[in-house]
């Protein structure tokens, strides 16, 4: 079991201690607005974005891709990160990025790890199946 105060010291310890990319930071959730009776949100490990290849979505079964949603703003998007430099590659598509979040499970008293695979071209969401094939082909190896 691992108390709050306990991960959040190693937690800064491990952002102190990974200068290489992909860097490592402590964020501190601001107090929401309304909180009322709830505690305020704990703080997490965040990396900065990492450039990735598209994941290869598994093709839905028996019809044709449904029309993935539009969102008015992008969840990510390679403005995140001002040391990201992917100017590069202005002709080329907009590589996908990944960023990974480390926190506490308040329910089982564990780190957790939260993947966030964003489309480069308009910084929708991975969905689940893109999420699980980017997994596997890690898995795999070269």
């Amino acid at each position: 079991m691992l108390s709050q105060s306990e991960f959040e010291r190693m937690a800064r310890q491990f952002a102190l201690l990974h200068h290489t990319a992909p860097t490592w930071a402590w964020f501190e959730p601001g107090p929401l607005s309304d909180s009322g009776a709830f505690a305020p949100p704990p703080g997490f490990l965040r990396s900065s974005p990492i450039v990735v290849q598209p994941p290869i979505a598994a093709r839905r079964q028996g019809g044709e891709e449904e029309d993935p949603p539009v969102l008015e703003e992008p969840i990510c998007s390679t403005a995140d990160s001002s040391a990201l430099d992917v100017s590069a590659l202005d002709d080329q598509p907009q590589p996908d990025l990944l960023r990974i979040h480390i926190c506490r499970s308040a329910t089982y008293q564990t780190p957790q790890l939260l993947l966030l695979g964003c489309h480069g071209s308009d910084g929708r969401p991975w969905d689940v199946d893109e999420a699980r094939a980017y997994l596997q082909r890690q898995a795999k190896g070269p």
